[in-house]
Order: structure tokens, then C-alpha cells, then sequence
């Protein structure tokens, strides 16, 4: 038991403060073609935070479906930590 709160606080630790960046697809208008998933923002942070966690553990409370920095909630055991997640477009709009 100790060990896994060890882990729980190791992991805690890791993310606190952090945020990850995930690129995604949009139409011309910039809206996007579906809501960032839970798994997306796993593959995110095992990725870039080299820290890993399961999709179960990321709360998002409103779907994200436009670009910019958002934030979700990572549950650790009992506790959670804000996670900052910013959604970039792929495909940069034509401005010229």
C-alpha cells in the first residue's frame, strides 16, 4: 500500500503545473471534426510528460472541440491534478 502511494505521488507530482499540446484536424472554419478524446490525451502525456496513465483517469468536463488551452482533470487514487491541455490545428489556414 505504501508503494502505490508512493507511485500515486510520484505521478501527482509529474503532472502538476505541466501541459501537453495535441494536434488535431479541422474543417476551413477551424471548428474540429471530433471532440478530443480521453486516450488522446493519454497518448499525449505518455508521449511528451513521459508519465503514464490510463484514459479512465482523464476527466474531461465539456467536450473539447475547438483549438486553444483547455483544462482537464487527471485522477490519481483519491486525488486529481489540472492538467493544461492546448489544442493546435494540423493543417495551418491559408492567410495570404
Amino acid at each position: 500500500r505504501e508503494r502505490e502511494k508512493s507511485t500515486q505521488s510520484t505521478v501527482l507530482n509529474s503532472l502538476k503545473g505541466k501541459s501537453v499540446t495535441i494536434s488535431v484536424k479541422a474543417t476551413k472554419t477551424g471548428k474540429l471534426y471530433a471532440a478530443v478524446s480521453e486516450k488522446q490525451i493519454m497518448d499525449a502525456v505518455a508521449s511528451q510528460l513521459t508519465v503514464g496513465i490510463n484514459a479512465e483517469q482523464v476527466l474531461i468536463d465539456d467536450p473539447i472541440k475547438t483549438a486553444g488551452k483547455h483544462s482537464v482533470q487527471i485522477m490519481v487514487g483519491e486525488q486529481g491534478v489540472a492538467l493544461g491541455v492546448e489544442i493546435v490545428l494540423s493543417a495551418e489556414k491559408e492567410a495570404k
